[in-house]
């Protein structure tokens, strides 16, 4: 209240300008325990703090307001993420707060294919295909650790190792799987089955094969089915082994 003929005192107080880090996923959602460094130079030789996301994803820092540019590195990140190590450059704002924001994408998932034979044993030499696309028409590729990589580089074709095994690694998503060679002794399995890989979950998928047949099967010469007719199978034309 301003008072007639009294002196009138007004008190004002600012806040300090803060620097807000925010942590988003992919698909928006706010991600907390983040730590983040900040510098005074890319180099970071000079670290002014570290600092954590809280449970809404968020982080404000109050004790930095004397500067017109930082530094900002991301160094932990929740497992179902990629951690970002690149230092970026933050302009603060003059006169008001400074949100910045960083999305992280999804770490590769690992999808483990386990193929068996019909006693249950590990099959080697089994090789697959994966696709994102049902009828198996676009192939994902994969780099020499296995890691999904973009189309044309590496391999698109994976084998299971002496155990029956093969491990990649692909973003969360719905996964088309296809055997495209096994060993000659069994039947190849090339339905094409489906798997969906979650956020932060590993998948095993398990396949067996059945072992090849040979059918002997009589008719007579009106074509009728013959029951009761034996035969010797042997290995060799002369029939000396049998």
């Amino acid at each position: 209240i301003v008072e007639i003929g009294k002196e009138n005192e007004i008190e004002i107080i600012n806040d300090y300008r803060k620097i807000i880090l925010e942590k988003q996923d992919e698909k928006g959602n706010l991600i907390p325990n983040v730590t983040f460094e900040i510098g005074t130079s890319s180099s970071m030789e000079k670290i002014l703090g570290t600092y954590q996301t809280e449970s809404d994803g968020r982080v404000e820092i109050d004790d930095i307001w004397n500067y017109s540019y930082l530094y900002i590195r991301e160094i932990k990140v929740p497992s179902h993420l990629q951690l970002n190590n690149t230092v970026y450059r933050v302009k603060l704002n003059p006169h008001q707060n400074t949100t910045y924001v960083a999305i992280n994408k999804y770490a590769p998932q690992p999808l483990h294919i386990f193929k068996k034979d019909p006693s249950g044993l590990g099959l080697a030499n089994v090789s697959f295909k994966i696709s994102r696309k049902s009828d198996m028409s676009e192939y994902v590729y994969f780099d020499e650790k296995m890691h999904e990589t973009k189309e044309g580089s590496g391999v698109s074709t994976i084998t299971t190792n002496s155990k029956g095994k093969v491990s990649v690694y692909v973003q969360p998503g719905i996964y088309y799987i296809q055997e495209c060679v096994a060993p000659n002794h069994l039947v190849l399995n090339s339905k094409i089955k489906k798997v969906t890989v979650n956020i932060g979950e590993s998948v095993t998928y398990e396949m067996k094969n059945d072992y090849r047949k040979i059918i002997l099967e009589k008719r007579d010469e009106k074509g009728n089915l013959v029951a009761n007719v034996s035969f010797e199978i042997g290995t060799s034309s002369s029939m000396e082994k049998i």
